[in-house]
C-alpha cells in the first residue's frame, strides 16, 4: 500500500513491482482510483499477494540487462516478484470492516496476532467483491514497461544510426575535394567545393534524417527481432521521433517544424539534384565518383543490418 495512500512506512509493505507499471502504469491508475473512494466514508485496504514465480533469475537477468545491446524486454522469473495483487476496499463500518478493526487492527494487537488473523483474510473475503484484482505481472513483463524499453531501444538506435551517418556525412566534402584533386575533376578549388557540395543529398537534420532513413532502422529492428506489428505501431517515422525525444505525443511545435522541414528539404533536394546532374554531363570522372560515394553509403547501411543479424538480439 503506497505511502502516498496511506500506507505504513515499513520494509513488509515493500514488494517488488515493474518500474513503469508501478509508477505511471496500471498499478498508479488503481491508486488514483483508491484516492477517489477514500473521499468518502472509512475504508480499510487488503491486499492479497500470490507469489506465483518459479525461479531466482535476479541476477542472471540483472547481466543481461546491463549488457550493451541486450533485450531488456524479457520477463523476469524471479520468486520475489508477485504474479497477483487481489485488492478489497472494505467499509470500516461493515460486518466484515468490523470484524477486522477487533481482530486485527486493534491498538493492543501483537504484531504476531495480526499477522496470524490475516492470513485468513483472502478466504474470509471471498464473498465480498474484489476492488481490484492485478494480474498484469503474471509470467509476462507488463505491456508499459515493455513499450518502455522498446522505445529506449529504439531511441538509442536511432542516435547511433543518426551519429555514424553524421560522421560519414560530414567526411565525405573532404574526401570528395581530395578525390577531385588527385583525379584533375573541376576547374578550380571553388567550382571543387560546389561540387563536393552536391555530391551526395544536402545535410538533413535530425527528423529529415528519419524521412529518409526510417526504413534502414525499421530493417535494423527487423533483424534484432521485433515482429512486424511491433514495428509498425512504434517505428514508424512519427513513433522514432517521439521515442528520440522520449514523448508520448509530439509537441505542436516539433509536429509543424518537421512537415516544414520536409517541405525545404524537398526543394533543397531539386536545386542539388540539378546541379549535380549538371556536374555529372559536364564531366564524366564526377558521375564515376558520385556514384562510388553511393555504393559507400550502402555499405555503410548494410555493415549495420549485418551487425545487427549478427547480434541475434532484439
Amino acid at each position: 500500500m503506497g505511502l502516498h495512500i496511506g500506507g505504513p512506512d515499513d520494509s513488509d509493505n515493500v514488494v517488488p513491482q515493474y518500474q513503469q507499471w508501478q509508477q505511471c502504469g496500471s498499478w498508479k491508475v488503481f491508486e488514483n482510483n483508491v484516492k477517489l473512494k477514500a473521499k468518502t466514508g472509512h475504508w480499510i485496504f487488503v491486499a492479497a499477494i500470490t507469489y506465483g514465480n518459479s525461479g531466482r533469475e535476479f541476477e542472471l537477468r540483472k547481466k543481461e540487462f546491463n549488457e550493451e545491446g541486450s533485450d531488456k524486454t524479457k520477463y523476469w522469473n524471479d520468486k520475489r516478484i508477485p504474479t497477483v495483487f487481489d485488492i478489497w476496499l472494505i467499509d470500516a463500518t461493515s460486518k466484515e470492516g468490523m470484524a477486522i478493526n477487533s481482530k486485527i487492527l486493534f491498538a493492543g494487537a501483537s504484531p504476531e496476532q495480526r499477522e496470524q488473523k490475516a492470513k485468513t483474510l483472502p478466504n474470509d473475503l471471498k464473498a465480498i467483491e474484489l476492488f481490484k484484482s492485478h494480474r498484469d505481472q503474471k509470467g509476462v513483463m507488463p505491456p508499459e514497461d515493455e513499450l518502455f524499453w522498446m522505445k529506449n531501444h529504439l531511441a538509442q538506435l536511432h542516435q547511433d544510426f543518426f551519429s555514424q551517418y553524421q560522421e560519414d556525412k560530414q567526411s565525405r566534402p573532404l574526401a570528395a575535394l581530395k578525390e577531385m584533386k588527385e583525379r584533375g575533376i573541376g576547374k578550380d578549388d571553388r567550382e571543387r567545393k560546389e561540387m563536393a557540395n552536391v555530391l551526395m543529398s544536402p545535410e538533413r537534420d535530425e527528423d529529415q534524417f528519419i524521412e529518409g532513413y526510417g526504413n534502414e532502422i525499421r530493417e535494423e529492428l527487423k533483424a534484432e527481432g521485433w515482429l512486424p506489428d511491433q514495428i509498425a505501431t512504434i517505428a514508424s517515422n512519427t513513433g522514432i521521433l517521439q521515442a528520440s525525444f522520449h514523448e508520448k505525443k509530439l509537441r505542436t511545435s516539433i509536429t509543424k517544424n518537421y512537415k516544414r522541414r520536409a517541405e525545404e528539404y524537398k526543394t533543397v533536394e531539386k536545386a542539388a539534384t540539378t546541379k549535380r546532374t549538371k556536374f555529372e554531363k559536364k564531366d564524366p570522372a564526377y558521375k564515376a565518383m558520385q556514384e562510388r560515394f553511393g555504393r559507400r553509403m550502402a555499405q555503410f547501411r548494410n555493415q549495420r543490418k549485418g551487425n545487427a543479424q549478427s547480434a541475434g538480439h532484439r
